[in-house]
Order: structure tokens, then sequence, then C-alpha cells
């Protein structure tokens, strides 16, 4: 259709625009860095509302210190190398940036098989640009600006506004107002093991809490599920900040598509070996821990029981591999085994009137013995 060629042609003809104005050009959207600041010109075309209507440019200039970036960057991707050039590429289009602040907006309408002509728009943007930057605005200009937009997400704003005040030293200011944000529940929209604003809260504490947070996020766990013919599942977990999802996992057990759970230590020595499983279905299934110990193995699998009870028939658990046979008191359902998880997770061991019964000792060399 004719209006569609003539939106493709006046956007085929954008990045030759930008460079006859000096503005570089990336991924569809002109850009210029001047005075520390990066400013960009945002386009969309826009169709007619009824039919014969000629189609309309829509324009915003958006702008940001570039210091805010780095703050970010520094914060959510501390050991990522980014060159100079990608640096320019990403406060544009890369996944991880601080949202701009929009200056202004404007439309054109153009005429159908018309020659693409984007000087009168970037005459109309750089006025804007200089306008703004004339006065030599500091981070605590931007830092009202930003406060004040209304145009711009809770999240998106929040980042904008925090990355610039710990860019202008203001950081107890981005602690409380990140810590504050975190409590209500609201996200940043970036998000690695946890959420960029947890990221930005622990940076403007300090160096020696940032190192303290960079340590949390490492891996303390990891946990299984084994299926009989879906794909196994492993994931990572940091104690300080996953919460697991043992209950979710543990319901979902059928003996089959899963039939066990494996919550284990990232411990690699042979004598930190730790772990507790589960296996069978939600109903009834077999726990296992295993655990360091003294004496003549370095550590030891049991089967956990409640205390003995006699009333309670034996059982056999259903697996994809056939059945465990337990004791009457050995078999737990899934919200039972949930609490031990839990427990296990967050304080690494198993406390109460428990009783186990050795199944497998594992000694220094790696091999082991069967102890049931």
């Amino acid at each position: 259709m004719v209006v569609d060629q003539t939106v493709r042609n006046w956007l085929a003809a954008l990045p030759a625009a930008s460079k006859e104005h000096r503005w570089r050009h990336v991924s569809g959207i002109p850009y210029v860095i001047s005075d520390d600041h990066v400013a960009a010109l945002e386009v969309h075309a826009e169709a007619g509302a009824h039919r014969g209507d000629r189609p309309r440019l829509v324009w915003s200039i958006v702008i940001k210190p570039t210091v805010v970036d780095d703050v970010l960057w520094e914060a959510f991707l501390p050991d990522v190398e980014i060159g100079a050039r990608a640096r320019a590429n990403r406060r544009i289009n890369g996944a991880f940036r601080v949202p701009p602040l929009e200056l202004a907006q404007g439309e054109r309408v153009i005429e159908l098989r018309a020659e693409p002509d984007w000087g009168p728009v970037f005459d109309e943007v750089d006025t804007v640009r200089t306008r703004y930057l004339t006065p030599h605005p500091g981070l605590d200009d931007f830092i009202a600006a930003s406060e004040q937009d209304t145009t711009a997400g809770t999240g998106q704003r929040l980042v904008r506004t925090i990355t610039a005040l710990i860019a202008a030293g203001r950081c107890e200011e981005a602690k409380v107002m990140a810590e504050s944000a975190i409590a209500q529940g609201e996200s940043g929209l970036m998000s690695s093991r946890v959420d960029v604003l947890h990221h930005l809260a622990a940076h403007a504490s300090g160096p020696e809490a940032f190192a303290d947070f960079r340590r949390s996020l490492e891996p303390t766990h990891t946990v299984e599920l084994l299926s009989d013919s879906d794909r196994d599942l492993r994931v990572e977990l940091a104690k300080a900040h996953s919460k697991g999802r043992f209950a979710h996992h543990l319901a979902s057990m059928d003996g089959a598509n899963p039939w066990a759970m494996i919550l284990s230590t990232t411990a690699e020595a042979i004598e930190e070996l730790s772990y507790l499983q589960a296996a069978g279905t939600a109903e009834a299934m077999v726990v296992e821990w295993c655990r360091p110990t003294d004496g003549d193995h370095v550590a030891v699998r049991s089967v956990v029981g409640r205390p003995g009870d006699d009333a309670l028939p034996d059982l056999s658990v259903v697996t994809p591999h056939g059945g465990i046979d337990i004791l009457g008191w050995e078999s737990f359902t899934a919200a039972e085994a949930t609490a031990l998880f839990e427990e296990f997770y967050h304080h690494g061991t198993l406390s109460g009137a428990l009783q186990l019964r050795p199944v497998q000792g594992f000694l220094a060399n790696g091999d082991s013995v069967d102890l049931a």
C-alpha cells in the first residue's frame, strides 16, 4: 500500500538524516552524547484513524546523564567489562540501562509519496535539547525532574532516581528509597538472582555492604527434581535470596513426573557431603538425610523417621524404578516433608524427635558401603 511504503521510506531515511545532523544511530534510534548527557530521538509511525487519513510520525526526545548508566552497571553488572563503544550503544538499546527522562513529544503528518525530510524534526529536537542543557543542569536537577515525571512507570522512575541519587553522592537517600520500594513489593524491572533494587540498595550502602551482598548471591544449595519421562530440573539457590519452592515441588510428586527431589549444599569435598532427598508421591514419600559424621565413615545417609509407632503398617513407596520398602513411621506427606526441607535449607540440620536408620556410609576415598 502507498501508506505503508511512504512510512517505510521515511524510517529508512532516518539513519542518513541522523548522520547529516551529527547524531549517531543504533537499532533505529538516533542519539547524541554531549555535556555528559545522552539524548535520543524515539520515533514510531501511526496510521490514520480513518481510511484516507495520512500517516503520522510521532517522536519524543529523551535524555539522561551518562553517569546514571555507569552507576547501574557498577551495581548490577560489576563483573562485566563494557568497552567505550558498547557503553554508548547500551545506553540506548541495552537490556540493562537506566530509563531516560522525556523532554518533549511531537508529531508530523507526512504526505503520501513525499520525499522524506527529517530536517525540521531534528531542528526542533536540537532546540529542545539545547534549551535543557544550556543552564548546565546538575544531577540534582535531573533527580527533581525524574521524581516529578508522570510518564514513566514506577519501576522505571525508581531505577532512574536511585541511580541519579547515588551518582550525586546522596547515597543514604538512595538506600532509603530502594529499601522502601523493596518493602512495598516494587520492582525495578531488571533482575538476575534478585531484583535490581536490591543491587542498588546494597551499592548505596558502601563498599563493605556491597561486597557482603555480592557474596550473598553465590549459590549455597542446588535443588533437583527427577522425573521418569519429563526432563530433570536442576536449580541453584542462594539461601539469602531464594525461597526454594519446596512445598510446591513436593506436592507435585506423583511417583513418576517428578518422583524425587534432592536438596544439597554446594560443598564439593566428600567430608562435607550434605543433602536431603525425598522420593515417592505427595501422599507417601521417604525422606533421606546425608550428613558428615565422625568415626568409620565421613558421611552417612539415613532414612528419616518419626518416633516409632508399631500401629503404623509398613509400606512401599512408589518410584519408576520399583517400590522402596519403609517402616510406617518413615512415611511422610508432602506437607510434613516440606517442614524438614525448610529446616535443612535454612539451618543445615534437622531437629526434633526424629529417628535415623543408616543405610549407606561414605568413605574418604569416595567409596561407599551398605549399612542397611
